[in-house]
């Protein structure tokens, strides 16, 4: 099938809803899928034969998660919190000292 007779056969409702669609099928390759579950029980397999009690890990433990979170925006006492934190830790200071 031609680009042309495709552009022609389509209406333009139909392609947002083809890119609508690739983006989601897009969006489930970041999903667990059955070979993450696979590597997630050999790992699993190999933490229990190192930990003094086995029957504590779990194989969901291994499971990467990479969706995206969002994140609320930092106050400005918290951003001067988190900025104090990073520089004193630089300096090799406890960041004890107000102001």
């Amino acid at each position: 099938m031609s680009v042309q007779r495709v552009k022609h056969e389509t209406s333009a409702t139909d392609f947002i809803k083809w890119i609508e669609y690739l983006r989601l099928e897009k969006e489930k390759v970041l999903e667990t899928d059955k070979l993450d579950m696979y590597l997630a029980a050999i790992a699993c397999e190999v933490r229990r034969s190192f930990v003094k009690t086995p029957a504590t890990v779990k194989m969901s433990d291994f499971i990467l998660d990479f969706s995206k979170k969002e994140q609320k925006p930092m106050t400005k006492e918290e951003a001067t919190a988190a900025s104090k934190r990073y520089w004193f830790s630089i300096a090799g200071s406890k960041g004890t000292q107000n102001g």
